[in-house]
């Protein structure tokens, strides 16, 4: 593959959206607690921290969610976010 048919995906900093309604992992505030999951619309704005990469699994994106009161981050699947 040539490096212009390399996709490029949304850099960390950059504002992102997520692009379909999806069901995403929500980072836990204290180590140990159980997973929480919340469904998020297509449309939804954040911001792009990271990327978590775990043995077997797709990548994820760390994505903090802008328009809450409270800091909300949540692991979104790569393909499942597109830059905004």
């Amino acid at each position: 593959m040539d490096a212009a048919e390399v996709p490029i995906g949304p850099r960390v900093g950059e504002r992102v959206i997520v692009s379909r309604d999806v069901l995403v992992e929500v980072a836990r505030q204290i180590a140990g607690a159980p997973a929480c999951w919340q469904m998020l619309e297509a449309g939804t704005p954040g911001k792009l921290l990271g990327w978590r990469e775990r043995a077997g699994e797709d990548a994820r994106a760390v994505v903090e969610l802008k328009d809450r009161e409270k800091r909300f981050v949540v692991f979104v699947r790569e393909t499942n976010v597109t830059r905004a």
